[in-house]
């Protein structure tokens, strides 16, 4: 039991921390399409329309959605310790309940997050003119990248959020075998008149 109750504690802050880093780089997810939704300027001077400048602004909802949605992360793991689900020695309803919600919550949130930035992370790759784009940046001295490591860093992220918080399944499932092995030893070792 002593054992279960360290990765408790351990695995509750786990799954508070993976959810704070998770809301710290969602804030950066558009960081990489900004410099090509600067490029539209690029239309109007050369008369040439760059595809993929709309971008920026249809990912702005989703954006917007996915921070608060982080919060709502931080706020549901804030509740594992409100509860002292890291702590408890013996889990009561809160408990339960805190876990759930942890758990619906983060994979909930994580999988609709995975579906929506690997979409615009696929449309960023194929609707781009990366060439028409270069010569933009080349000609005006702008900033230029391919690079998708903001989809991608907020994919991988999201992806250990929901491994810590399977942890966290798994931790429950410990407990609950626990707590009931112990309530047999008890009952077993009592006198019944």
């Amino acid at each position: 039991m002593k054992l279960q109750m360290k990765i408790s504690k351990i695995l509750c802050l786990v799954v508070l921390i993976t959810c704070a880093i998770n809301f710290i780089f969602s804030l950066g997810l558009t960081t990489d399409i900004y410099h090509l939704y600067l490029a539209k300027s690029f239309d109007a001077l050369s008369g040439v329309k760059l595809s993929g400048t709309g971008l920026f602004k249809e990912i702005q909802p989703f954006n917007t959605s996915f921070v608060d949605a982080c919060i709502a992360m931080i706020i549901v793991a804030v509740f594992l310790f409100v509860t002292k689900t890291n702590s408890r020695r013996k889990y009561y309803i809160s408990n339960y309940i805190s876990t759930a919600a942890s758990v619906l919550c983060n994979i909930g949130v994580s999988v609709w997050a995975i579906i929506n930035i690997a979409s615009y992370r696929s449309r960023y790759l194929n609707e781009t003119d990366f060439e028409l784009y270069l010569r933009y940046a080349n000609e005006y001295g702008a900033k230029y990248t391919e690079s998708t490591f903001w989809f991608d860093i907020n994919i991988i992220l999201l992806i250990l959020n929901i491994v810590v918080t399977l942890g966290l399944v798994a931790n429950l499932i410990l407990k609950i075998s626990l707590m009931k092995a112990e309530d047999r030893l008890l009952n077993g070792g009592t006198v019944n008149e």
